[in-house]
């Protein structure tokens, strides 16, 4: 009985220290990469997309698949202005992530809507709220997803949400540090303001808001690559009788 307790744990940590990822790896470092949730939001998004393009940040767009569904010009839009999709589930509904089959279809349904769509194979996945569980961790395992979570958040839905746009900002450009993931939400009617204050403060501290995007991109490319290979070499593989 102790053994398989063991074991699992074991597992755990093996999947955990293999699937998640909070900050970025230490070859981004003197850099920061910006991620947005819960999106595409068709009035706030292309704010967002406008107040990045003007500091030249690119950033990762965890979306939402049936608000992505929704919002098709502003996905494409994401993708045109050179900024990276990540899968946060299809229907953003916890009670669906409460057991494996219910994370694995919703947590794929996402990932299909955005490859037909797109062309888009997202290899990062964010749990809605930041909810990782076991079956969760073997659901994104399985769609060889790994799991971003963040370093740093604005907390603008969440433990400062009675916090005004400035107080939100201040307080989290003076927490930010090299190699962090921050996490903010673009259907929140605060971020405009926030990236306002944070997107210069984070250049005035020195740190560059593309290369943490380039880092992932190049797993991204990696993936796409290996899959890719792995298909010709199925293709170009003889029968066997």
């Amino acid at each position: 009985m102790k053994l398989n307790r063991h074991f699992r744990l074991l597992m755990r940590s093996i999947l955990v220290n293999t699937v998640v990822t909070g900050r970025l790896d230490a070859g981004s470092r003197e850099s920061v990469l910006l991620t947005f949730d819960d999106g595409p939001h068709e009035k706030i998004t292309p704010v967002v997309l406008d107040k990045l393009k003007s500091n030249g940040a690119k950033c990762m767009f965890f979306v939402v698949g049936r608000f992505a569904r929704d919002c098709p010009g502003i996905v494409r839009r994401v993708l045109k202005d050179g900024h990276l999709l990540g899968n946060h589930s299809f229907t953003h509904d916890n009670g669906r992530m409460l057991d494996f089959k219910g994370c694995l279809r919703d947590m794929r349904s996402c990932q299909r809507f955005l490859r037909d769509s797109y062309g888009i194979n997202p290899r990062f996945f964010r749990p809605p709220g930041g909810r990782v569980t076991p079956q969760m961790l073997v659901a994104a395992w399985s769609l060889k997803l790994r799991i971003m979570l963040w370093s740093n958040m604005g907390g603008e839905w969440a433990n400062r949400s009675g916090d005004d746009a400035e107080t939100i900002a201040r307080t989290l450009t003076d927490r930010i540090a090299a190699r962090d993931i921050v996490m903010l939400h673009d259907n929140n009617r605060k971020v405009p303001d926030i990236l306002d204050i944070i997107l210069p403060a984070i250049r005035d501290k020195g740190l560059d808001l593309s290369i943490g995007l380039e880092r992932v991109s190049k797993t991204q490319a990696l993936r796409d690559d290996s899959e890719r290979n792995l298909k010709l070499s199925r293709s170009s593989s003889p029968d066997v009788q």
